[in-house]
């Protein structure tokens, strides 16, 4: 791997195979970032994604919800608690999925300036600061909100001409099912919840896999690699989240690294160029 901030920023927005992933040296993006670069900053937040995306990071998680006007904000949590936010004491405990714009505007970060929710078309307006980082969505929709956010990400992203740095996940094979027959333009992540579910994966064509490596097996990785599929697997408990586990998970075959530590996995990574 060559260090992202040492490579010229790529200009080519081309969808990335497998062995573009692995060794060219603009594109070895092994590096996915839980909800953008948290060393400093609380997951989904400006902060988190301006590091994210000032710092090279190639790919950067996001968790997505809609308003009852449309409006994108990036969230994780359905129920709203004061666990890392401060939320107005009328809108506790609420369903995320059920407010209006203006009410989730009020919710801020507290040990961050309160710094408030990020708007989705701001991160895409973020992700114009370089050629390099992409995105990768979860759909923190409700079942009867699902097609009408894949409508607005795909209106605001190819607005912008962002499009072929967007990644949708698709949780199971009847959403990667849906998203590939209602929205082929997307490039889609396949997040797998049990193994009968991954030969019709395979055979859907996402950009990229994601299945827990307790039974996500050896030739499945070398099936997808051979088709130019790249594999994804996450770091993400404490014990797993360190150069141990992201060595054992890079030579086990994985293309890319979801981790919370994403500054230290670039830096360990531009010092071990032979992974």
């Amino acid at each position: 791997m060559i260090c992202p901030r040492e490579s010229s920023i790529a200009t080519d927005f081309s969808s990335p195979s497998t062995e573009q992933l692995r060794s060219d040296p603009v594109k070895s993006r092994f590096v996915a970032a839980h909800r953008g670069e948290t060393s400093q900053a609380h997951g989904n937040t400006r902060s988190a994604f301006v590091s994210g995306v000032r710092n090279f990071i190639p790919f950067l998680e996001v968790d997505i919800r809609m308003t009852k006007e449309s409006e994108l904000f990036l969230f994780h949590d359905r129920r709203l608690t004061s666990k890392e936010v401060i939320v107005p004491d009328a809108l506790l405990h609420r369903d995320a999925n059920e407010l209006s714009s203006h009410e989730l505007s009020q919710i801020r970060y507290a040990d961050q300036g309160n710094e408030p929710l990020l708007r989705f078309t701001e991160l895409l307006e973020l992700l114009k600061e370089n050629a390099f980082t992409s995105l990768l969505l979860d759909m923190k929709s409700s079942r009867s909100q699902q097609e009408a956010l894949l409508r607005r990400v795909l209106e605001e992203v190819k607005r912008r001409g962002l499009l072929n740095r967007v990644v949708v996940q698709c949780q199971g094979i009847e959403e990667l099912r849906f998203v590939t027959g209602k929205f082929p333009e997307f490039l889609r992540l396949a997040r797998l919840e049990k193994l009968d579910e991954l030969e019709e994966a395979i055979s859907l064509k996402p950009l990229i896999l994601q299945g827990d490596r307790e039974w996500f097996p050896v030739s499945a990785l070398s099936k997808a690699h051979s088709l130019g599929i790249a594999v994804l697997q996450k770091t993400l408990t404490p014990d797993f989240d360190n150069e141990n586990g992201w060595r054992l998970t890079l030579q086990e075959g994985a293309n890319l690294v979801l981790t919370d530590k994403a500054l230290a996995l670039q830096t360990w990574g531009c010092s071990h160029p032979q992974l």
